[in-house]
């Protein structure tokens, strides 16, 4: 009888244990109730518990899916956080306990959106902060900041403020009202995307195609932040015309293209306009007046020849000067 009580007690003392433990594992995983207005937030408290990578060359090799899909960037903004990220951060800083993120990506991509820093203490008393690099760019019209900590590699997005908006000035009484801008093209301007196969070109199309490749592969663009290396004769200016006159019969060739506009002055990205689907090797996207005056910057997938790469995608620049009267402008990409 005292063996099977003595029995009876250690089973006891186990599961107790067994409960306490499981206590303490759910309570790192639980996230604690919040104040009233806070019930979005994601609190921070174990670092390096559930790491997005187990190394920063893992975690930098996987930055595009997270710019795109958990930080929910638009393409113009995953480009330029690419450009950003290739290089040495812009600071080094650390991550504080009461700090707030607005998304912090932990493994398998998950996104906790709206995170506060709320590290547990390593020792009584004293409080854990999270070495970061940081990179800072702008696009889309805004400041973007992103982090990488160095003891979990869970990138970060930071909240940059937005600086209010100047006041609207007070109408003048018996103002005229704003002229009207008249166009030729009532139904707006219309970018026509062309793909061809260079091979299925007339010889002298194919060969002279081939040079003006050649010519674009040595321009110096300054990693594509210059615009005039873009103007000069290219595939597309010079050969585009003839091969739509002489191929007659087009490949059935399907591809995404996407469409941005640059300011004409400082190459800055000021709108994303989306992608054009080439359904049998054409698409199109319709620009308003003022669209039309940017610079239109077309990017093409990966296997094609033309355009080249530079600073790091397959750049096709239209300038606003090349519309002239036109309602409609072709752009053209070749693939081998």
């Amino acid at each position: 009888m005292r063996v099977m009580k003595r029995v009876a007690r250690t089973i006891a003392a186990d599961v107790a244990m067994v409960l306490a433990c499981m206590t303490l594992m759910l309570g790192s995983l639980i996230v604690a109730p919040r104040a009233h207005g806070a019930e979005n937030e994601f609190h921070w408290k174990h670092f390096g518990v559930d790491p997005f990578a187990k190394t920063r060359d893992e975690a930098v090799a996987a930055r595009e899916r997270v710019f795109r899909e958990a930080f929910g960037f638009s393409n113009a903004c995953v480009s330029a956080a690419m450009q950003a990220t290739s290089g040495a951060p812009n600071a080094t800083g650390h991550l504080n306990v009461g700090d707030k993120l607005a998304v912090m990506v932990s493994s398998r991509y998950v996104a906790h959106h709206s995170t506060v820093v709320d590290f547990a203490p390593v020792r009584k008393g004293i409080d854990y902060a999270a070495t970061v690099e940081i990179w800072e760019f702008d696009c889309d019209g805004q400041h973007k900041k992103v982090g990488l900590p160095e003891i979990c590699n869970n990138w970060s997005l930071y909240f940059v403020p937005v600086a209010p908006a100047p006041p609207t000035p007070p109408a003048k009484k018996n103002a005229a009202p704003p002229a009207v801008r008249v166009t030729g093209c009532p139904d707006g301007r219309i970018l026509i995307t062309d793909a061809w196969l260079l091979h299925l070109l007339p010889a002298d199309l194919r060969t002279k195609a081939e040079e003006l490749i050649a010519a674009a592969k040595i321009r110096e663009s300054n990693n594509a932040t210059l615009l005039e290396p873009y103007k000069p004769d290219a595939v597309s200016r010079t050969v585009g015309g003839p091969t739509r006159r002489a191929v007659k019969v087009r490949a059935p060739i399907t591809a995404d293209v996407y469409v941005r506009l640059l300011d004409p002055k400082t190459a800055e990205v000021v709108q994303d306009l989306g992608v054009i689907h080439l359904v049998a090797s054409v698409g199109g996207i319709t620009l308003t007046e003022e669209q039309h005056l940017k610079v239109v910057e077309t990017l093409w997938p990966e296997d094609f020849s033309s355009p080249v790469v530079s600073g790091g995608f397959r750049r096709l620049r239209l300038f606003p000067e090349e519309w002239k009267d036109e309602c409609r402008m072709h752009v053209h990409g070749f693939k081998p």
